[in-house]
């Protein structure tokens, strides 16, 4: 079945979206989810039954397990956490004993499929190498902070969390109920976890009569909690806590997507956002189903949400639900690592040893989903956060559909400039001609998008595609009119066209510069033949740099934390006050993408001083930081590059025969 829904993504088109495709898509992916947590429960009750054998006692009195979290929702993948309480009928000592050794004796049966990280289970004397060892896949929700939805709860302070009778979690759901915490989002309440449920395993006391009659203990807790009805004070703070809910998700992409990859949290960003936005909505309204998509229909059919919103709420469930899907049968893991573009991995102090991401590992969207998706998730989010929002508006929702301007967008972010300015130049011809005009005129149209934002996307596209006359207006257009400090952009605009002495007019009057800032500064004087001066810009380009890649957290591709000696600590080190270039060049361990390029500006300036000799060897320490970086043929225009600048210095030295060499590596 996730052959049929690769099949309808593929015909996904971000330009023109056809509706019944998406419902198609929505359909087979609903399918697909509810028959994984159809099997999700069947094996856990499986690992129930057999932790009540293994215990070789018979429990002490009647019990239920009762899944929460996805699996009751009915969005489980094979790799979803089993999140899972006990309704028990007794809370003697003794009982509440047996129970808490039954939940361990689960956690050990789990433990042992070789698919839960000993890091997932807080066990911080383990760390390192070991923790990762197993692969990440079928586990309870897990000891760390945050998690420990299971009987044992996490933390020793929340002994016994789910072990309880259905009285006791009655008690407590009301408690909550009536006095909901401001502070906390709609979905870390209770009352919210317990809005599914679903049973896993139901043991009968033999010793009572007429078992068929009998109400089970989950049916015991919801004819408890049934004629409870939130307050208007309550129904107030549900409203209030949907907006915290929508505020705290952050899916907007940015400018860095086609540097550092897909920047957003994945999994809340993308998984989580339309799951908890629905289920706050169900919750709201007072419209609950048995599954998230039985819920989403009923909210349809009882008129509590418009035709646009339901169809933006299923699409995006469905998205979510095969993005996670396809990602973890892509690592055959719990793993979120994914991308819509392509991205050099940053690596820190090359004298340690960091595991290494391949990108083969990686699962990339597929661009056009992920328009689609930008187009749907941005106005629901921007909707839902409106802290003037009521029950009765979700009925007006309506997404204003600015599909192109999305594609148009993602395009950007995932690096595909030219496709992007294809697509503008259709709607806006005359772009190159009046691009001040076009794009105002743009912004004026869009309905989800500010001036801003517009702006700095039209200019950076236009920018990214060597357009410097156009991109330098907009840029200009934005600084004068106060809407973006835009000098360096303007800079880099004047020195691409040749205009250095301006260039340097205008970075001067900058306050704080940035590396990048000094990086143009450097090139500009280096052009004006004023080599001195561009050497003291890259190396205040190169110091900065440095500095930043010294103090980040050390991260894959995904933000997943590298593992390094945790006895190595980055120095601090004044490459300003280096007393030769030599020197200086010995001095860097910490490298990233720009650090690499501020070495080969300054390989530049002292190739033009004619101090060769200094020259070779910045750019065969550029060449070396590009392969420890990159990998063999991850950067390979790039590195001709780098060896076309050896191949013209060394013919400078009259080494001609490694000229030659350079040239074929090139």
């Amino acid at each position: 079945m996730i052959k049929q829904a690769e099949t309808l993504v593929s015909q996904l088109k971000a330009e023109n979206v056809d509706s019944e495709l998406r419902h198609q898509f929505s359909r087979v992916m609903e399918k697909i989810s509810l028959n994984c947590s159809d099997d999700m429960v069947q094996f856990a009750t499986r690992v129930i039954g057999e932790s009540v054998s293994l215990l070789n006692m018979q429990p002490p009195c009647e019990f239920e397990a009762v899944a929460i979290g996805s699996i009751a929702r009915g969005e489980a993948t094979p790799y979803s956490d089993l999140e899972y309480l006990f309704l028990v009928d007794s809370d003697k000592k003794e009982a509440i004993q047996y129970f808490e050794d039954l939940a361990i004796t689960n956690y050990f049966l789990i433990g042992n499929l070789g698919e839960t990280k000993l890091s997932y289970m807080n066990v911080k004397q383990l760390g390192g190498w070991f923790s990762d060892a197993a692969k990440n896949g079928f586990k309870i929700d897990g000891l760390a902070a945050g998690a420990g939805n299971i009987p044992t709860g996490s933390k020793p302070q929340n002994r016994n969390h789910f072990i309880v009778t259905p009285e006791q979690l009655a008690d407590r759901y009301k408690y909550i109920l009536d006095n909901p915490d401001p502070s906390e989002a709609l979905r870390g309440d209770l009352t919210s976890m317990l809005t599914y449920t679903r049973s896993l395993y139901l043991h009968r006391n033999h010793n009572k009569q007429n078992q068929n009659k009998q109400m089970s203990l989950l049916q015991r807790f919801n004819d408890l909690i049934s004629p409870l009805v939130p307050n208007q004070d309550r129904k107030n703070m549900n409203m209030k806590m949907l907006n915290t809910d929508a505020k705290k998700f952050k899916f907007i992409p940015d400018h860095n997507l086609s540097i550092k990859g897909f920047n957003a949290d994945v999994k809340k960003e993308l998984y989580r956002f339309p799951s908890i936005i629905l289920l706050d909505i169900c919750i709201v309204s007072g419209c609950v189903s048995k599954t998230s998509w039985e819920s989403l229909v009923n909210l349809l059919h009882k008129e509590k949400i418009s035709q646009d919103l339901f169809e933006s709420l299923q699409f995006l469930l469905a998205a979510a639900s095969y993005i996670r899907l396809s990602a973890y049968l892509k690592h055959d893991s719990h793993d979120d690592r994914m991308s819509v573009a392509e991205k050099m991995t940053r690596k820190v102090n090359t004298q340690v040893k960091i595991q290494h991401v391949k990108s083969s590992q990686r699962w990339f969207i597929p661009c056009d989903l992920f328009s689609i998706i930008c187009a749907s998730m941005i106005p629901l989010k921007e909707y839902m956060a409106n802290e003037s929002l009521r029950t009765q508006d979700l009925m007006s929702f309506s997404s204003q559909s600015d599909s192109w301007w999305s594609h148009v967008t993602t395009l950007y972010y995932s690096g595909n400039y030219s496709r992007a300015l294809s697509a503008l130049k259709l709607k806006y011809e005359g772009l190159c001609d009046t691009p001040v005009e076009s794009a105002l005129q743009l912004a004026s149209v869009l309905p989800h998008s500010s001036s801003k934002d517009t702006l700095d996307i039209v200019s950076g596209v236009l920018y990214m595609c060597s357009e410097y006359k156009p991109a330098l207006q907009l840029y200009q257009y934005m600084t004068d009119n106060d809407i973006g400090n835009k000098y360096s952009q303007v800079a880099d605009c004047h020195i691409r066209l040749g205009n250095y002495l301006k260039a340097i007019q205008m970075l001067t009057r900058k306050g704080e510069k940035s590396h990048g800032d000094y990086f143009s500064l450097g090139w500009a004087y280096m052009r004006l033949g004023n080599y001195k001066a561009a050497e003291i810009s890259l190396i205040q380009a190169l110091q900065i740099a440095y500095n930043n890649t010294s103090a980040e957290v050390l991260t894959d591709y995904y933000g997943n934390p590298l593992t390094t000696d945790a006895n190595t600590e980055n120095e601090t080190v004044d490459l300003i006050g280096a007393p030769s270039p030599e020197q200086r060049l010995r001095m860097i361990h910490n490298i990233s993408p720009e650090v690499i390029s501020y070495l080969l500006g300054l390989g530049a300036v002292y190739r033009n001083q004619m101090h060769y000799s200094i020259a070779e060897e910045y750019y065969m320490r550029c060449l070396q930081f590009k392969y420890e970086l990159y990998g063999e043929g991850a950067a390979v225009q790039s590195v001709a590059q780098t060896l076309n600048n050896l191949g013209v210095t060394y013919d400078n030295m009259g080494e001609y025969n490694k000229t030659i060499q350079c040239n074929k590596d090139s």
